[in-house]
């Protein structure tokens, strides 16, 4: 069918094997930049000289892109939990998520609760509680009824996180942010767009060439410059990667992102919004 299509395949044997163990269909979401893509009935017919290794050469660059993508991403959860646990634990105590007081009022606090208790096991016999702190503070303690802060954060994931800082009151939400050097509409935004972009890498969902339907937030005196087209994965990266300088100025993801731009030249980065000079711009050089 490929074939007929005008795709050349040289090798059939390995071919199928690379259709075998990735699979049509998640492979045709790399084809469609190479059909000819007008009006006509050969619409999805392949621009002549595409080769399937042209296809699998922008599937294995998506691949190590998401790669890079959720290890920036793990050190930004890391980092964002630690410092909600220290604005907030130090003051409060480190059970004052169990308070809706400290919660705006719109947040809806009691189905919070009621979703961390699933999450940790409450209630549950402590056998089968998988997060081996939090059954040590069942076996342990009764009072309070739910562990600390610092264990709960272990079992939740990068989204609820996020919804916590949202339902913050201002006040905490400026300290916490003020902590990564940013305004807190800005931080909240970016909280979701990396809780979003880490659910796509994680269920292998194709970022190159991706319209975002979330997207990162700038204002005028942070960097909007460089948001013009945050629907792409341009805005994406360079959230990220502002991110990971705030946790880490000597960090070096992104001399890691033009290296793997370096390995796949044949990837036209404009389809990804990235602009012709982006490797020039202020907010890819920091460490100089």
């Amino acid at each position: 069918m490929l074939k007929k299509r005008g795709l050349i395949i040289p090798d059939n044997a390995n071919s199928s094997h690379y259709l075998k163990h990735i699979g049509y269909y998640h492979l045709s979401a790399y084809m469609v930049s190479l059909q000819r893509g007008d009006r006509t009935s050969e619409r999805h017919d392949f621009i002549e000289g595409t080769t399937l290794g042209d296809i699998l050469s922008i599937y294995i660059f998506d691949r190590k892109l998401r790669l890079l993508i959720m290890d920036a991403v793990e050190r930004i959860e890391i980092a964002v939990k630690s410092v909600i646990i220290n604005e907030m634990c130090i003051p409060y105590g480190s059970h004052w998520y169990m308070n809706h007081e400290y919660f705006a009022n719109k947040f809806g606090h009691r189905g919070f609760l009621e979703t961390v208790q699933n999450d940790i096991n409450h209630g549950e016999n402590s056998s089968r509680i998988r997060n081996i702190s939090i059954r040590h503070y069942y076996e342990n303690y009764s009072s309070p009824s739910m562990p600390p802060l610092w264990m709960v954060f272990e079992a939740l994931t990068f989204g609820k996180m996020s919804k916590i800082y949202t339902g913050l009151k201002h006040a905490d939400q400026k300290r916490i942010a003020t902590a990564f050097e940013m305004p807190v509409p800005v931080l909240r935004s970016w909280l979701r767009s990396t809780s979003y972009i880490r659910n796509l890498c994680a269920h292998h969902s194709r970022v190159w060439n991706r319209v975002f339907t979330i997207k990162p937030l700038a204002t005028s005196q942070f960097y909007s410059e460089e948001f013009t087209l945050n629907t792409k994965f341009y805005a994406q990266a360079v959230m990220l990667n502002i991110l990971m300088h705030r946790i880490s100025p000597e960090t070096v993801w992104d001399d890691r992102l033009k290296s793997l731009f370096a390995e796949y030249p044949d990837i036209d980065k404009r389809k990804m919004g990235f602009p012709d000079d982006w490797e020039n711009r202020d907010v890819w050089k920091m460490r100089e």
